[in-house]
């Protein structure tokens, strides 16, 4: 019996109450979406699983003339849970297109560069104004989840620092992009090597590390 991590979210989520996939599948978008995105097929797919092998409990509800299935969280799945929190987590990775089209900005245009920064930027915005939302909800009382906010705060100091440095990222990058004629390596080194030399490093740096793209294909 192999669970993912989305397996494990969607246990920890019915640990909370117990909910219809649909509901999963909107709590998951809702809490889950800035740093473990999933679709939402996927999330549907993986409530079924969960109950086949017997880690969440089916029953169906009426509702008006229709049914509905809630899914409740079972003794099994409850102890999978608890075992899965005991143990380390996985190192840690980013899911961010705008810094894929980044790498990959020397097979487009200057402009389509600009424009993923001026997105991402936009996004972290968004991000911040969100956060700030739900730390008033929080701050006076009104949060659906109010008994769980000393763990709350932990993720939203991580997300919403997260979102500032992003932010400050891109408009940086913008300002640098904003300075070249094209996206040629002419005339844009040293700025470069000033960027990188600004950049914060641990003592395990110097490591040998493996890059793609030593030479560029055109």
């Amino acid at each position: 019996m192999r669970l993912s991590t989305t397996s494990h979210a969607i246990l920890g989520m019915l640990a909370f109450r117990p909910a219809t996939a649909y509901e999963l599948a909107k709590g998951m978008g809702t809490n889950f979406s800035y740093f473990w995105p999933r679709a939402r097929s996927h999330v549907l797919a993986e409530v079924k699983r969960l109950s086949e092998l017997g880690l969440a409990a089916a029953q169906s509800e009426p509702l008006g003339r229709r049914a509905r299935t809630v899914y409740s969280l079972t003794p099994a799945g409850r102890l999978a849970l608890e075992a899965w929190m005991a143990t380390p987590p996985t190192a840690f990775g980013l899911e961010i297109e705008g810094l894929v089209r980044v790498f990959l900005a020397p097979f487009g245009q200057i402009d389509d560069l600009t424009a993923s920064l001026e997105a991402t930027r936009a996004e972290a915005a968004t991000m911040l104004g969100l956060a700030g939302t739900i730390v008033e909800r929080y701050m006076d009382g009104t949060a659906p989840a109010q008994e769980h906010i000393h763990v709350r705060a932990l993720l939203i100091d991580f997300l919403t620092h997260f979102a500032q440095l992003t932010e400050a990222w891109a408009t940086r990058s913008l300002q640098t992009v904003a300075t070249w004629d094209d996206l040629s390596p002419n005339g844009k080194q040293e700025v470069a090597r000033e960027t990188l030399a600004a950049a914060p490093r641990s003592p395990a740096a110097g490591a040998p590390v493996e890059t793609w793209g030593a030479t560029a294909h055109t």
